[in-house]
């Protein structure tokens, strides 16, 4: 899944859930295959599929309050996004932010702030300043951490919001060093990297390569069977284009 893959993720997940299920192995791993096969059925767009299973790992994890609880109402959340519920996503979330704390697991909990903020930006209206507030918790965990892929992931957040606030400039600053520093990514965080350097382009007056660069995204992350990353991608690249021509007309 990390790599794109997401047929061959789709098939190894379900068998770890099967095999999980099968012999009755302890509640840890049976979350963990849970965990692996909701993400990977939605990325590819089988979204009845994940809710039933992201439904079954909340259930599974509700007695406890460690870091499977935290993912897996993260993991609920995340596929109630996808479903266009940001309110159910984000009931889901606050669980889980209120009641895990920073000692339990810093990384997780950092994690989870970068859920929020990216959430907060999803929203049909976006609510940047809360996702600021979120993006500044998550920078106090990075302090402690020295995980540079989630550094990274922090700076690309960074940029995005500052798109989304119109300061282009700051967004293209932002990107170029995270650019710079040889991603550290996973597959969909790289692409969402990607996608923010087509959009500047686009309304940087870069139209064509901007254009380009997004089909090209869309292409592959159709052909990987990504779809709901497919899906996006258009949305965003229409988004971007209507708000480029609407300023310039």
């Amino acid at each position: 899944r990390a790599c794109g893959e997401i047929g061959r993720a789709a098939d190894t997940a379900a068998a770890a859930h099967r095999l999980a299920r099968e012999h009755a192995l302890a509640v840890p791993d049976v979350a963990a295959s849970l965990l692996a096969l909701v993400s990977v059925e939605a990325e590819a767009g089988r979204l009845a599929d994940a809710l039933a299973h992201a439904d079954e790992l909340t259930a599974l994890t509700a007695d406890r309050r460690d870091s499977l609880w935290a993912e897996a109402l993260w993991t609920g959340a995340a596929v109630r996004v996808r479903q266009g519920d940001p309110e159910a996503a984000q009931k889901l979330l606050d669980q889980a932010l209120e009641g895990f704390p920073s000692s339990g697991n810093l990384a997780l909990w950092t994690r989870l702030r970068v859920a929020a903020a990216r959430l907060h930006m999803q929203k049909p209206t976006p609510e940047l300043d809360a996702a600021e507030q979120y993006v500044e918790q998550a920078e106090s965990g990075l302090a402690f951490l020295g995980i540079e892929a989630l550094e990274q992931e922090v700076t690309c957040l960074k940029a995005e919001l500052a798109y989304e606030s119109g300061q282009f400039a700051d967004a293209r600053t932002l990107l170029d060093r995270v650019l710079a520093a040889a991603p550290q990514m996973t597959y969909r965080n790289r692409v969402r990297l990607d996608i923010l350097d087509g959009r500047l382009l686009i309304v940087e007056g870069e139209e064509q390569a901007g254009l380009d660069r997004m089909r090209a995204l869309a292409e592959e992350a159709q052909a990987s069977a990504n779809i709901d990353l497919a899906a996006d991608i258009w949305r965003l690249l229409a988004e971007t284009l209507s708000g480029a021509r609407g300023t310039t007309s």
